[in-house]
């Protein structure tokens, strides 16, 4: 369960001289977070009538992290540059990020992690960033750009205490955890007209204590359980591309309907620069194809999608040998209704071929011929329906 709460405030001006039109943006965001987490479970004996909060070796109920408060600020200015009688735009920028994360360990934390040493993170940082556009005609452009990235650590890295003895593994945390910064160059091009929208970047980020989330450290013999720990790489590098195409089909069907075909494409690579390794915190290459059709009123709308998946077989394994999921194929059914300004319905029916499959993210880390693994496959064929209100 999460609570946020937060401020936005943006402000514009513009400034012209003989050679040169300044559009200025300035302001501040704050984020403030309440992070609770539990889990809580009771099994009951239907012959006996008893019933109990130990399962599987866990006494519930049980969280993972300390109940947490972060807070995020930032503050940025900007300065948009056209230059007169030109297709170059400048565009420098500064931003000041702080964050603060304030643990709250209560009884239920400590019961089941009583000896974590839990940590509080108070940090700031400078941004600068520098990006150039230059207009090839009235609907494309090319980009480039340098941004200094800045993350602190996230709660879940800095204080996790999940332990499952059924399965032998613990995530402990690591409160040396430290801030992660980064070099990062963007080149790209993007073009929209009536029918067509296309765009694709480059991208290389070059990283001073990357953060890499619950790497397996392997078997501890003290223990006897295999510990993951998220830790800082002192330097590392991810470098990749991406691309996104759609296409608007209204000439094909009749000129009441709207339909539309999209596709889109990551790739990306990161490797450990001091040990030539991979990251393995690395999602595969992903595309994502679709076909949507919108009612002449804007109201419905039906979407086709198709999202393909690479195997990962790209892994540091010096510690042990690691799972290594297989690529993949997916097909979902999506349905929209826009009930009025403010309410909406979704209705989904994911996975149509009822494919089994694992997902990089659920299953990072864990070894070849885990018994975890079986139940965290992705859903077979399942469906959703969703109601959202705004006000």
């Amino acid at each position: 369960e999460q609570e946020v709460n937060g401020l936005r405030l943006n402000f514009y001006t513009e400034q012209t001289t003989t050679q040169t039109l300044h559009t200025v943006g300035y302001g501040l965001e704050w984020t403030g977070t309440t992070i609770t987490e539990s889990r809580n479970s009771l099994q009951t004996n239907l012959d006996t009538g008893t019933s109990t909060s130990i399962i599987l070796s866990e006494q519930f109920p049980l969280r993972d992290f300390p109940i947490s408060d972060v807070n995020e600020i930032g503050l940025y200015i900007n300065d948009e540059i056209s230059i007169t009688d030109s297709n170059w735009s400048i565009i420098p920028a500064l931003r000041y990020d702080y964050y603060d994360l304030e643990p709250k360990p209560d009884p239920v934390y400590l019961g089941g992690s009583p000896d974590s040493n839990i940590v509080s993170i108070t940090e700031g940082s400078l941004s600068p960033k520098l990006g150039a556009v230059y207009e090839l005609s009235d609907s494309s452009q090319m980009f480039v750009q340098y941004i200094h990235g800045f993350r602190a650590p996230p709660f879940a890295d800095a204080n996790i205490g999940l332990d499952i003895p059924m399965f032998n593994m613990r995530a402990i945390p690591n409160p040396d955890l430290k801030s992660e910064t980064s070099d990062g160059f963007e080149i790209g091009y993007n073009v929209s007209n009536h029918s067509h929208q296309f765009d694709v970047a480059g991208f290389y980020n070059d990283y001073k204590d990357f953060i890499q989330s619950k790497v397996n450290l392997g078997f501890d013999p003290v223990s006897g359980l295999i510990l993951f720990q998220s830790q800082n790489i002192n330097s590392a590098e991810i470098y990749g591309v991406e691309a996104s195409y759609e296409y608007g089909l209204e000439d094909w069907i009749a000129q009441s309907d709207y339909l539309t075909a999209s596709v889109n494409f990551f790739y990306s690579k990161g490797t450990n620069k001091e040990t030539s390794e991979p990251l393995n915190s690395i999602e595969p290459s992903q595309a994502v194809i679709g076909l949507v059709w919108t009612s002449p009123s804007q109201d419905w709308s039906i979407g086709f999608h198709t999202t393909l998946v690479d195997g990962k077989d790209d892994l540091d394994e010096s510690q042990e040998e690691l799972f290594k999921p297989a690529g993949y194929a997916v097909y979902d059914l999506i349905a929209n209704y826009e009930v009025s300004e403010d309410v909406s319905l979704s209705l989904a029916i994911n996975n149509l071929s009822d494919h089994k499959y694992w997902r990089w993210s659920d299953v990072n880390g864990l070894v070849v011929g885990d018994p975890i693994l079986e139940s965290l496959s992705a859903p077979g064929i399942n469906g959703s329906l969703q109601l959202k209100i705004q006000w």
